[in-house]
């Protein structure tokens, strides 16, 4: 991470994500906006063609429930952004101490790690419903901000079946009990 990212992410409380990642974490939303847009695409080709016996008020009905499905996933891939800030003040050597405990708990495996921030991933077993998570903590003086979202390096994913909550609950958790 880079320092521009890290104050933004400090400022917008929000995970700040490469071009890449970004289009990895949205691709589930633009997966699932195919199918709709494709049905809607050809019902409008049809219905200029007059090829189609279906009547106005069914597209307009079924392009807002595609918008409002569409929006609402956006909205849930959105949030999975944001950062949940410790509400206790912790030091930094508190912050590795406890960051050492739940690593190797929950099996996170640390790929880079600063003065200011660690990022780690999961391997998961085939069997748990997840291709993996991405940790993301962030420290400055005693504020400290934890998310976690499916990595976005794997496959692309739209659930992690609680773990991302687990992850960070887990860590905030052990860091109120210190």
């Amino acid at each position: 991470m880079t320092n521009e990212q890290i104050d933004l992410a400090f400022k917008t409380k929000r995970l700040q994500l490469s071009s890449l990642e970004r289009y990895s974490h949205y691709a589930p939303v633009i997966f699932l906006s195919i199918l709709p847009i494709a049905f809607v695409s050809i019902f409008i080709i049809g219905k200029l063609n007059g090829k189609t016996s279906h009547k106005e008020d069914e597209l307009i009905a079924y392009m807002i429930v595609t918008v409002v499905g569409f929006l609402l996933f956006y909205w849930f891939q959105y949030r999975k952004l944001r950062f949940k800030v410790a509400q206790k003040p912790v030091n930094k050597q508190q912050l590795l101490e406890s960051y050492k405990v739940v690593s190797e708990q929950l099996e996170w495996e640390t790929i880079s790690k600063s003065n200011n921030y660690i990022i780690a991933v999961t391997h998961p077993h085939f069997t748990s419903g997840s291709w993996g998570e991405r940790i993301t903590i962030l420290f400055r003086d005693d504020q400290i901000m934890i998310n976690s979202i499916c990595d976005p390096n794997k496959r692309s994913s739209f659930v992690s079946m609680g773990t991302n909550h687990r992850n960070t609950n887990y860590f905030l958790n052990h860091l109120e009990k210190l």
